[in-house]
């Protein structure tokens, strides 16, 4: 294949990917689409740290690097989730000067209740396709996600 090609299908890849994501053509985006009333009021610094946090308690100098903020304004960010309820702050017991940070009860509802928005969303897409075409789709995700860092990119694909 030709650099011109290869260059031309990743344009159109993206493309693709962006009108899916952000809508077009007179219709909504995943994101517009899932925009939960329950969360529309966070910034997007609170929703990266809820989305993280869904995988479990982290500490807040690890939550500061997945962030790509400072320790000061990663806390300010946990101390605005936490007066909303959404999040919870405690020492850790192995380190007692680490602070851990999870999600509350309540975070965990609003971030389950998104997701579940979100399987709703996609599989209403899925829901007219054939088989083959299913497939393709498949393995075209299974493609993408082994270009992901970290743990998405290493997901077991057998």
């Amino acid at each position: 294949m030709t650099d011109d090609a290869r260059s031309e299908l990743a344009a159109r890849g993206i493309e693709l990917l962006e009108t899916m994501f952000y809508g077009g053509d007179g219709y909504p985006g995943f994101v517009e689409e899932l925009t939960s009333p329950d969360l529309s009021e966070l910034t997007l610094s609170q929703m990266s740290t809820l989305l993280y946090l869904h995988a479990g308690p982290v500490r807040m100098g690890s939550l500061a690097t997945r962030l790509h903020a400072g320790l000061s304004s990663t806390t300010s960010i946990a101390k605005r989730l936490e007066r909303r309820g959404l999040v919870v702050r405690r020492r850790d017991s192995a380190d007692g000067r680490a602070v851990l940070c999870s999600l509350s009860d309540e975070g965990r509802r609003r971030i389950d209740g998104l997701f579940a928005q979100r399987r709703v969303a996609i599989e209403s897409r899925l829901q007219g396709m054939d088989i083959g075409e299913l497939g393709t789709v498949a393995h075209a995700l299974e493609l993408m996600a082994r270009t992901m860092p970290g743990e998405a990119g290493s997901p077991d694909l057998a």
